[in-house]
């Protein structure tokens, strides 16, 4: 089993993808996937993506993370559905 990750823009055009093996967790490929972002951005993603890691990196980079957290995290950071 294959998962594939994708990076849209706005219009839902890709802009990166990439592949990775079924049983890999799905967080392990955002750093790569989300190098580019710019201050400004806000990255929409499932709760997979919901790592203390990916978000740190993000709001470092200026972004805005609104990413669904998961069911056992302590803090609950914003979301917007």
């Amino acid at each position: 089993m294959t998962n594939i990750h994708a990076v849209i823009d706005r219009l839902g055009l890709p802009i990166r993808s990439s592949l990775t093996a079924g049983q890999s967790h799905d967080g392990q490929s955002a750093d790569g996937l989300l190098d580019h972002v710019g201050t400004g951005a806000i990255v929409l993603a499932d709760q997979a993506y919901d790592a203390a890691r990916v978000r740190s990196s993000l709001r470092e980079k200026g972004a805005f993370a609104n990413i669904p957290p998961k069911v056992n995290r302590r803090s609950i950071p914003h979301f917007s559905p």
